[in-house]
């Protein structure tokens, strides 16, 4: 499943051929400016998106000891990294490439060595660990910080915080953000370790350690710290810093995972563009892949208007149908199907219409035309995007929340 780069350049070619086979009402002289004009520019930013994604890169920071390692290993949903709670595992930073091939994607995770920590070199000779560390910020260029501190230790933090202020006027000259979210660990071990982390008791604690980092240690006003979730405060707080973006609490221990989720949408939100959607597809985030799907149906709505609004009157709605088809297959495979005509085949006969296993895309286009909204009329802008957007957002809602809408019943955005 996922997004795979040569099958999507198979398609993007297929659509294009596509366009060239409809029989459309329309002289060679339309054909050509909407082929190169329009559909050119919406295959080639499809292209971009699937071509200039890559792999996001995530760092974790902090002592020995705290958990950075058991952090990597519960994110990735497996042991990749590990884990001695005693001696220090890490010695030097280890770069993981951790491919989830069913996904068609890969993320890269460095587990850093303790901010405390000194190397050997050669003969007895010892770097400085936060020299060492900001050398490999600097060759790795993470998207994200996942500073680790083990919860019970919050009221020893100044040394840790001079360090990070190390690094951060490092990259301030080399002109480099790099979002911090602070992961309070071993939360399931705080106070009475008997008790159940759901319960009030050690909910309470869980706040209390949050709110004390924040006050006493970050000095963050209130009015730059707000919930990541009212109904549930222990889970996490949002933070308008320069650097530190949030703080979430976790259990770790594999047998007692707490607020992993919580986590991992959180850094989905937090990612650059670019590295979201290998991210995204291995976790399979609902609420942070529909807003791409979102993104990609405005986009497709308005190249559908473009057609309509072209200096050369268009009278065929089959003219749009080749950037339908590839939206539909695009939002199904942001909802974890294959990047094949397959796709379109299921949303088409989920939708009522009698598709053939053997239908090709031209077969498919005269199918499409049946559910457009106002479909045979001559094409204005605003009727070949509205159409495209309610055909999207009735994808979407197959293929995210198996609801069969027809586009017909979807009004325009």
């Amino acid at each position: 499943m996922g997004f795979n780069k040569e099958k999507t350049q198979k398609l993007l070619q297929d659509i294009d051929v596509l366009f060239d086979q409809l029989p459309m009402k329309m002289s060679a002289k339309q054909r050509a400016y909407i082929k190169n004009v329009v559909l050119g520019p919406a295959l080639k930013d499809v292209q971009k998106m699937i071509e200039e994604s890559r792999p996001p890169v995530m760092m974790t920071l902090g002592r020995s000891g705290h958990g950075k390692s058991s952090l990597i290993n519960a994110l990735i949903g497996k042991e990749v990294a590990k884990v001695n709670p005693v001696v220090p595992e890490t010695r030097g930073s280890t770069y993981y490439e951790v491919p989830f091939e069913e996904y068609g994607a890969t993320w890269r995770m460095i587990d850093t060595r303790g901010f405390f920590d000194v190397i050997n070199e050669g003969r007895g000779h010892r770097e400085d660990g936060v020299k060492q560390l900001k050398k490999e910020i600097l060759e790795h260029r993470p998207d994200i910080f996942l500073h680790v501190i083990n919860i019970k230790e919050v009221r020893t933090m100044s040394n840790d915080l001079l360090v990070m202020k190390d690094i951060g006027d490092t990259l301030k000259k080399e002109n480099i953000r790099i979002p911090i979210v602070t992961i309070l660990s071993n939360v399931d071990i705080l106070g009475n370790p008997t008790l159940p982390i759901e319960t009030p008791e050690k909910q309470g604690q869980i706040i209390q350690g949050m709110n004390y980092l924040i006050r006493e240690v970050f000095q963050i006003e209130e009015p730059k710290v707000k919930f990541l979730n009212l109904h549930h405060p222990a889970r996490g707080y949002i933070l308008k810093g320069d650097h530190y973006v949030g703080i979430i609490p976790v259990s770790t221990y594999p047998d007692n995972l707490w607020n992993i989720d919580t986590l991992e949408e959180f850094i989905g939100e937090v990612l650059p563009e670019r590295a979201k959607l290998d991210y995204l597809q291995v976790k399979n985030q609902t609420a942070q892949m529909k807003k791409f799907t979102t993104s990609v149906i405005k986009r497709f709505s308005t190249v559908a208007g473009g057609v309509g609004s072209s200096p050369i009157p268009v009278a065929d709605f089959f003219v749009i149908t080749p950037l339908q088809l590839l939206m539909i297959i695009i939002i199904g495979t942001l909802s974890g199907k294959e990047m094949k005509i397959e796709t379109a085949h299921e949303y088409l006969a989920a939708m009522g219409l009698n598709i053939g296993a053997a239908l090709g895309f031209r077969s498919l286009a005269h199918q499409l035309t049946k559910m457009i909204p106002m479909g045979g009329m001559f094409i204005s802008g605003g009727i070949a995007s509205s159409a495209t957007y309610a055909l999207g957002k009735s994808a979407e809602m197959y293929f995210f929340h198996g609801k069969v809408v027809n586009p017909k019943n979807i009004k325009g955005n």
